[in-house]
């Protein structure tokens, strides 16, 4: 990349940009990833140009944000990236150098876990990212964790038939159709058969009888209004989430249509809107995002307004929960909900796109983030326009969006948000509301550099603002209540009993056991958790749930901390612990889980699968990998000292002290044949001990 930028350098000082321009071009064709068909199917104003679409991205797209493809997203992967990428093309970095440094380019492609599980392309230093659009994906090898790229093959079998990628399926049109990406956890869930997959979310003719319009006369006191372009499987579900979900707010439903060149939608829109459903306003013209919503702005001023992005759902209560959020103080301006995808007020993962599927539904998640957040709110320097609410005394002093200078939008919000908090309005973020949204349908691939032409317009207006968020994000006020609602999707997973199972995260014969046990008690009921060691951190402990893939926030919390031990013992009214394993926790984690056990008074069940007990060594080997004879302690400290050990111990009288300890305190210790059980008994002649195939 050294070569690039030095290459560049020249040919700016010298003024021969097309030698560099070319160079580019050559380069990133190279990479096979940038795809011509989905540059111009996302980015409607490069297609209505005469301008090739490759030549447009090396030049302008990727300065922009523009993503070259459907699995490499420019902002996520400059965001995840260390280093000199901002005047560097991020596509070109992510060959040269991102891939080596395993940074990830998208949220459903992780180079590190895609490397770790397959080798063979590790081994022959193959571009992971391409191996899995040309190979990978119809070999059906999973791109991350959270998209198994086999069980979607094996439940959509035209997919697998017609050998198309699952991931480039699922992006274009399994997400809107509901397709599982992952299997189900639970055993006794009947899977769906291939010919009862959900079909897309559009709302029936049936559902649509079963709601009413939302033409609540002067009692109205919130115009919700949603603009529409494009997007007509996301518009009208939104729509129906609107009228569909029950609130106690009187509000009037306004749905805009900015000229859409979608006929279909239009003319569902027409129909809706003739049977009642809400007021539909037509623009003559494609007036843009800024001047549509500015329209419905001033339709009714003795009205609070929320701006509700067309592509989001939206559930029940949560206008309510909007409103007591504004009518909390006076001087509340502006309300914002959670979201996945939301910039400063996204989830899971802030302040990015949370693109993938939660092991719940979005209006379960939005119970749980009413729960664990009632009534709490966050001041921020700006309200996010997918989901907004504005007082109407709020703009009544501060006015609409400025359309002058924001065009077809993006930054308007922002700037409006500036201009409150210039005359002492407050802008917020409503912790107990969450609004699904899918994401920049009316605008596509321009998002990015719309956005990134809009914050400038924004600092150039407001300067410091950019600071402002930065600062926001650095101190992450949202973090204990992001902990607090993945919390809660742990507690709802709580049942009459539950078993709390400690282990490595080696995989093997461990793992397998280990799985066998979930199993197990999931057939019998059981609420299941998990303890995993953290990597590089042995002295600390992640908590998990089988089932739970995201769940960021929650801390690690250590060994020591008893207290915090307790409470989670407590939380998830766990009634037996079952161990594994301590393969990679600290070396006290044994004398820390009995401290527990006596405080708690809960059963423990102590699987032990090798000779961990009696060896740190783990299998009584020595450095050649030969049996080690079991020595005295004096030359098992020296093979302990010159060897090490996965617990870098070196007193071994110590170590079997304190699993002797351990044991006792144990309610069963169980070990797989009787060659474990009989060497185990020559150390530990006190403790009981059952072999179990």
């Amino acid at each position: 990349m050294w070569a690039l930028g030095f290459l560049r350098l020249l040919c700016v000082v010298s003024g021969v940009r097309t030698v560099y321009r070319s160079a580019l071009l050559y380069l990133v064709k190279q990479t096979r990833l940038f795809d011509e068909q989905y540059y111009l199917e996302n980015n409607p104003d490069i297609a209505e140009s005469s301008m090739n679409p490759l030549f447009h991205y090396v030049v302008y797209g990727d300065k922009e944000g523009r993503s070259p493809c459907i699995v490499f997203d420019t902002p996520c992967y400059r965001s995840s990236s260390v280093g000199w990428t901002k005047h560097i093309n991020a596509l070109l970095h992510y060959s040269y150098v991102g891939r080596y440094c395993k940074t990830t380019p998208s949220p459903w492609f992780d180079v590190d876990y895609y490397l770790k599980n397959n080798k063979d392309v590790a081994r022959a230093d193959l571009d992971p990212l391409v191996h899995y659009l040309e190979w990978g994906g119809i070999e059906g090898r999973s791109p991350c964790p959270h998209f198994d790229g086999a069980y979607y093959l094996r439940k959509n079998l035209d997919i697998c038939e017609a050998r198309v990628n699952p991931l480039l399926h699922y992006l274009e049109y399994g997400r809107l159709e509901g397709r599982r990406t992952l299997p189900p956890f639970n055993p006794g869930y009947q899977e769906i058969s291939d010919e009862e997959l959900p079909t897309p979310m559009l709302p029936s003719e049936a559902q649509w009888k079963t709601i009413s319009g939302s033409h609540a006369g002067e009692e109205a006191g919130v115009d919700v209004i949603i603009p529409v372009y494009r997007g007509k499987a996301e518009t009208l579900r939104c729509i129906y989430s609107v009228l569909s979900s029950k609130n106690e707010t009187e509000f009037e439903l306004i749905v805009i249509n900015d000229a859409s060149p979608d006929k279909e939608l239009s003319s569902a829109l027409a129909e809706l809107a003739e049977s009642g459903m809400f007021s539909l306003i037509e623009n003559d013209i494609n007036l843009g995002f800024v001047q549509t919503v500015n329209r419905g702005m001033q339709l009714h001023q003795e009205r609070d307004v929320v701006l509700l992005n067309s592509d989001t759902e939206v559930y029940d209560g949560w206008l309510d929960r909007l409103k007591t959020a504004a009518d909390s103080h006076e001087k509340v301006g502006t309300v914002t909900p959670l979201s996945n995808n939301a910039t400063i007020c996204s989830y899971p993962y802030f302040p990015h796109d949370n693109p993938f599927p939660l092991e719940l539904e979005y209006n379960e998640l939005d119970v749980v983030v009413a729960k664990a957040n009632e009534g709490v709110r966050v001041e921020a320097p700006t309200g996010v326009g997918f989901c907004m609410l504005i007082k109407k005394s709020c703009i009544a002093e501060v006015g609409v969006f400025d359309a002058v200078t924001f065009g077809k939008g993006y930054g308007e919000e922002n700037d409006f948000c500036q201009r409150a908090i210039k005359k002492g309005w407050r802008n917020i973020i409503a912790a107990d509301v969450f609004v699904r949204h899918w994401g920049s349908v009316s605008f596509q691939g321009e998002k990015a550099s719309l956005a990134a032409k809009g914050l400038k317009l924004v600092e150039k207006k407001h300067p410091g603002y950019l600071s402002d968020v930065s600062e926001f994000i650095k101190n992450k006020p949202l973090s204990g209540i992001y902990q607090k609602i993945d919390w809660q999707r742990l507690l709802r997973l709580k049942r009459e009993k539950n078993v709390l199972l400690i282990c490595h995260s080696r995989g093997g014969g461990t793992e397998k056991r280990l799985q066998e046990d979930i199993s197990y008690f999931s057939g019998k009921g059981y609420g299941i958790f998990l303890i995993r060691p953290v990597p590089d951190a042995p002295e600390k402990v992640a908590i998990e749930h089988p089932c739970v893939k995201w769940m960021p926030n929650i801390a690690p919390v250590e060994w020591g901390n008893l207290k915090a031990l307790i409470k989670i013992v407590e939380e998830l009214g766990i009634n037996e612990v079952v161990t594994h394993s301590f393969v990679d926790f600290d070396k006290k984690a044994p004398s820390c889980l009995q401290e527990l056990i006596q405080v708690t008074g809960v059963k423990w069940v102590m699987n032990l699968h090798d000779y961990e007990v009696i060896c740190p060594r783990i299998n009584l080997v020595d450095k050649e990998g030969f049996y080690c004879g079991e020595p005295s302690i004096e030359n098992c400290n020296k093979c302990l000292r010159l060897n090490g050990s996965s617990f870098n111990v070196d007193d071994i009288s110590e170590w079997r002290m304190l699993h002797g300890t351990a044991m006792k305190a144990a309610s069963r210790v169980v070990v797989p044949d009787d060659d474990v059980k009989q060497r185990l008994v020559a150390y530990f002649p006190d403790t009981a001990i059952d072999a179990v195939p």
